[in-house]
């Protein structure tokens, strides 16, 4: 690294390349520089790309891929907790639209999303865990993780379950406030699940015909993650699956009508 910024301090040439590198080689050639590059693109909240285009680094080379990953380890780590749900979103907004780019290795896309739903405010603003849940279950890279285990097998154990109580919990509040008559009855039967979300092993949605066309109909089949059918015309159900500690897993239904 000393050689080369002797190098470029001694050339004389007109090639722009050169030129912004010598301009630059303080911070381009020494071992910080990934931390550099990171630090003066959160400095704006700015994205890696237009940092590393200023600079003229190649985006296939080492240099590039470990600044995106400095940054997002960067940001996350400083980042402080927001304080409305505002704020919250503008971080997030942030994070996946600049930070969570394709050049991103995958360790740390992996990392930095663990990162993000473990994060208490994610919890504390709905409107957040709304945002990132919609993020993840969208992404080629992960999506529902009960149906693609193996995109999840790398996150955070701790990640994974706590994304599972949240569509968990969104899947039993759809089944009873949209599937089930709306009495007390069946509200005390929903809070009564929703106590035991977090030791869901699996849980799915399944749906009778006369309600799947219901529910199409009035446009809010896409307000559970994920549903199946059942071959009934009438009855649906709602099936849960939980993990008992040195014994054989419980399956558990629900059924949207009585006498089942």
């Amino acid at each position: 690294e000393n050689m080369i910024r002797a190098a470029l301090k001694s050339y004389a040439r007109r090639n722009p390349l050169l030129i912004e590198y010598r301009r630059n080689s303080e911070m381009l050639f020494q071992r910080g520089a990934a931390e550099a590059i990171a630090s003066k693109t959160l400095i704006d909240w700015s994205t890696p790309r237009t940092v590393l285009n200023q600079f003229r680094i190649a985006p296939s080379s080492n240099l590039s891929a470990a600044s995106i990953a400095a940054t997002i380890r960067k940001f996350l780590a400083t980042l402080a907790t927001p304080t409305a749900a505002s704020e919250g979103l503008r971080y997030l907004k942030y994070t996946i639209e600049s930070l969570l780019v394709t050049e991103l290795p995958s360790a740390e896309f992996y990392l930095a999303v663990s990162s993000l739903i473990l994060r208490p405010w994610a919890e504390t603003y709905p409107a957040c865990q709304v945002e990132l849940r919609k993020y993840i279950l969208g992404h080629k890279l992960l999506g529902d993780p009960r149906l693609r285990t193996a995109n999840w097998s790398v996150m955070d154990k701790s990640a994974t379950a706590k994304f599972l109580q949240w569509i968990a919990r969104e899947s039993i509040v759809f089944f009873f406030n949209h599937v089930l008559p709306d009495n007390s009855a069946n509200e005390r039967r929903k809070n009564f699940w929703l106590e035991y979300a977090s030791g869901l092993q699996d849980f799915q949605v399944a749906l009778s015909d006369i309600d799947f066309n219901r529910l199409l109909a009035t446009s809010r089949l896409a307000a559970v993650p994920g549903f199946a059918r059942v071959n009934h015309y009438t009855t649906s159900a709602f099936i849960l699956r939980f993990h008992v500690e040195g014994g054989d897993d419980v399956i558990i239904v629900e059924f949207s009508e009585t006498g089942n």
